[in-house]
């Protein structure tokens, strides 16, 4: 399976950020320039984690969301706040690649079925607030979703027994090297978060990491060998060149 390192924006009411904390929007061509950056850096997909209250600001998001996805060169996905079968289909025709939905909502949880057949599976991700409950959750959103996101720093390791479906995960306050370890979990899928943004523009040398240490891991795999862990750390720690970011403007 192959991994992606995933980097994110925020929308709120139609306003984009690059923090949860909402200290500075980004707009226009400024935007437009550090969505593309994020191509520039081969990250693999652009996370959106929208929040909108309202038909006026679910309009002015989804606006957001099409100007974003037109400047970007990877895949949007999207976290909606999802009301209605109808806030899916604007979602994806804003042209982002995959919808998520939060089963734990009554109302996301009675139309998962029907968006996935409607849309296609491949188009729906889900998530959760309480992965305590996931075995209730578990069989429909095996069937009718392509990925799981975790959101609030659950550990893969309490979820991954629990739910077969590609994970996407977050942990808070801890450092790059510890966040892409979750990666060597044959189920997580890809990684996002704050510490992802902040090193944005070595997204390419990360990644050529990635690469040598599964074949390393994949040919020289023995009891003596070290771990995959161990090997990811010692080759982000031991870059001699790291690729040099691209001229385009650099997420704060």
């Amino acid at each position: 399976m192959k991994k992606e390192i995933t980097v994110q924006l925020f929308i709120d009411n139609g306003k984009v950020y690059f923090n949860e904390e909402k200290k500075e929007e980004i707009t226009g061509a400024f935007l437009s320039d550090c969505v593309r950056s994020f191509g520039d850096y081969n990250a693999d997909a652009l996370l959106l984690l929208v929040k909108a209250e309202g038909d006026e600001g679910k309009d002015a998001s989804i606006k957001a969301i099409r100007e974003i996805a037109k400047a970007s060169e990877i895949p949007v996905y999207a976290l909606f706040p999802v009301d209605r079968e109808e806030d899916v289909k604007k979602v994806l025709y804003a042209d982002a690649k995959r919808c998520i939905l939060n089963l734990s909502k009554e109302s996301n949880w009675n139309m998962l079925e029907d968006v996935s057949r409607r849309f296609g599976k491949e188009k729906i991700a889900v998530t959760f607030d309480d992965y305590n409950n996931l075995g209730v959750y578990r069989k429909a959103a095996e069937a009718y979703a392509c990925a799981c996101f975790i959101l609030n720093g659950v550990r893969p390791m309490d979820v991954a027994e629990k739910i077969a479906l590609p994970l996407y995960i977050s942990l808070p306050n801890v450092t790059l090297e510890k966040l892409l370890d979750s990666l060597t979990f044959e189920a997580v899928k890809g990684v996002f978060g704050s510490v992802v943004n902040e090193n944005a523009p070595s997204i390419n040398s990360i990644t050529h990491s990635i690469d040598v240490c599964v074949f390393v891991s994949f040919f020289y795999s023995s009891p003596a060998t070290p771990s995959f862990s161990f090997l990811l750390t010692a080759a982000l720690y031991n870059q001699s060149s790291p690729a040099p970011p691209p001229s385009s403007i650099q997420p704060s």
